[in-house]
């Protein structure tokens, strides 16, 4: 199980890829036995069923691989979910790559050059 939580921290993984590494992790805890087990499953069960959120995402996943759902947005937005994270990971590590945009040093850039800063953060290894 631990296996599939490193997975969803990986960039770049495919929304349709994320949301099977989910499926696969809330089967391996169906089948938890005990007391804790049924905790567990209680607990991540609930915890799946007030993510709003990743139901809208299992439906654009569905659109992703050729299913009809209707859902609010336009093809050109769904194709921007292709990458979208489902866990804070994606999140944070942005918000730590963009810290450096804003401070008081920067008061300066113009949006030609934080672009190009954006760019560089993103690419950097």
């Amino acid at each position: 199980m631990v296996n599939y939580l490193e997975k969803l921290q990986n960039q770049n993984v495919l929304l349709n890829d994320s949301l099977s590494i989910v499926e696969n992790t809330v089967k391996l805890i169906n089948e938890v036995q005990g007391t804790m087990g049924k905790e567990v499953v209680c607990s991540i069960k609930t915890k799946l069923a007030k993510n709003s959120g990743l139901e809208e995402l299992t439906k654009i996943a569905m659109i992703h691989r050729g299913e009809n759902v209707d859902v609010p947005y336009s093809a050109k937005e769904i194709c921007l979910f292709k990458y979208a994270p489902i866990v804070s990971c994606d999140v944070e590590r942005s918000f730590n790559i963009y810290k450096d945009l804003v401070t008081s040093k920067r008061m300066n850039f113009t949006e030609e050059s934080i672009r190009y800063h954006v760019v560089i953060a993103c690419n950097h290894k």
